[in-house]
C-alpha cells in the first residue's frame, strides 16, 4: 500500500471541508412533489441562469453577468464548438467552464466525458475536485438527479458518477493515450489557466503546447459532440491562445474587458465603476489594464515605462 503523505492528508482534509461547505449550503427542497421536481429540472435544462441560482446558490453570491449567459448559450447550441473564454481575472472563468457549464450540458445529455487540462496534473485534479464535490455533496443535485457518488470510481482527478458522467484531469502536454473509456471518448475538453509566467516567455514551449492541442487533445474526440474550451485571460501579447486563434480564425473568441473607458463594468452585478478606478490607483494603469482589460503591453528596452508619466484621460 502506498504511503499517505502529509500533502495527501491535507488535500483530503481540504476536499472534505469543500464537501461540508457544499452540503451545508445546499439543503432544502426535499419535500417537493415529483411534479415540482420535474418542472424545476425542465426549466433548468433551458435556463442557465435559473440552473445556477437553483443548484449552485452557494457560488452565486451575485447574479451572473450577461456575458456568462451569452457564452453558455453559444456553447450549448454548438456541439462541436472550439471557443476561448477570454475573460478578465475575477470574472468566474473556472466556476463556469469547470462546474456550471459541464453540469448544464450533462443534464441536457450533451456532456458524457469531460477532460480538464491544467498546467500540471495536480492543478487539474484540484480544479476537477470542485465538480466532483458537487456531485457528491450537493443536496439539491441529489434530490433531483439521485445520489451520484460512485464507490470504486471516485478518485481525485478521475471519477464516474452513478448517472454516467465521467471526468478526468490531465496535465498540459501529458499523453492522451487511454482516455477512451469503453466506447466513450471525451466530448468536452476544457483548458483552464494553463498559461504561466514562464510559459509566456518561451515561444518554443508555447508552440509545442499548441501542437499538442491540435494533434493530440482535440483528435481524442471523434463523436458528434466535440466541444473544446480554453479559459484564460489574455495578459501577454503572445500566448498559447493567441497562437491558436491566429491559426484558427473560425474558432470563437469571447473577449471580455472588465470595464470600458467610462469605467462601466462588464459585470455590474458584482463590480462598480469606482472599484475599477480604485484598482487602477492601486496597481497602476498599465498593470490593471493588462490583467483586467486584457490590453497586453510590452515594455521597451530603451524607453522604459519608468521614463514616462502616465495619467488618466481627462473626463
Amino acid at each position: 500500500m502506498a504511503k499517505i503523505t502529509t500533502k495527501d492528508k491535507q488535500a483530503l482534509k481540504d476536499y472534505q471541508a469543500k464537501c461540508d461547505w457544499i452540503y451545508q449550503n445546499s439543503k432544502g427542497g426535499g419535500m417537493d412533489s415529483p411534479e415540482q421536481k420535474e418542472a424545476r429540472v425542465k426549466r433548468a435544462k433551458s435556463d442557465y441562469k435559473f440552473l445556477i441560482e437553483t443548484y449552485f446558490s452557494h457560488y452565486a453570491t451575485c447574479e451572473s453577468a450577461d456575458f456568462h449567459i451569452e457564452f453558455a448559450g453559444k456553447v450549448k447550441r454548438n456541439p462541436t464548438i472550439k471557443a476561448f473564454a477570454e475573460w478578465p481575472r475575477g470574472h468566474a472563468k473556472s466556476v463556469h467552464v469547470n462546474i456550471f457549464l459541464p453540469f448544464w450540458l450533462w443534464i441536457n445529455d450533451q456532456c458524457h466525458y469531460m477532460v480538464l487540462i491544467g498546467n500540471s496534473f495536480d492543478k487539474a485534479a484540484q480544479l476537477l475536485d470542485d465538480l466532483k464535490a458537487e456531485f457528491e455533496s450537493n443536496q439539491k443535485i441529489i434530490t433531483d438527479f439521485g445520489p451520484q457518488k460512485n464507490l470504486g470510481q471516485w478518485e481525485s482527478g478521475d471519477f464516474k458518477t452513478k448517472g454516467g458522467f465521467m471526468a478526468k484531469a490531465l496535465g498540459a502536454g501529458q499523453s492522451v493515450r487511454g482516455l477512451r473509456k469503453g466506447a466513450q471518448r471525451p466530448d468536452y475538453c476544457v483548458g483552464d489557466d494553463n498559461e504561466t509566467k514562464d510559459l509566456v516567455k518561451n515561444p518554443k514551449r508555447q508552440d509545442e503546447l499548441v501542437q499538442w492541442v491540435e494533434r493530440d487533445l482535440i483528435p481524442t474526440m471523434d463523436g458528434p459532440i466535440r466541444r473544446f474550451i480554453w479559459a484564460n485571460n489574455r495578459y501577454a501579447p503572445r500566448m498559447v491562445q493567441t497562437v491558436l486563434q491566429k491559426k484558427h480564425p473560425n474558432w470563437f473568441v469571447h473577449h471580455i474587458k472588465a470595464y470600458d473607458h467610462n469605467y462601466t463594468p462588464s459585470w455590474p452585478q458584482k463590480y462598480t465603476p469606482q472599484y475599477w478606478r480604485d484598482m487602477e490607483d492601486e496597481l497602476g494603469i498599465l498593470a490593471c489594464k493588462a490583467e483586467f482589460n486584457q490590453d497586453a503591453h510590452i515594455e521597451g528596452k530603451l524607453f522604459k515605462d519608468e521614463y514616462f508619466r502616465w495619467e488618466k484621460i481627462p473626463g
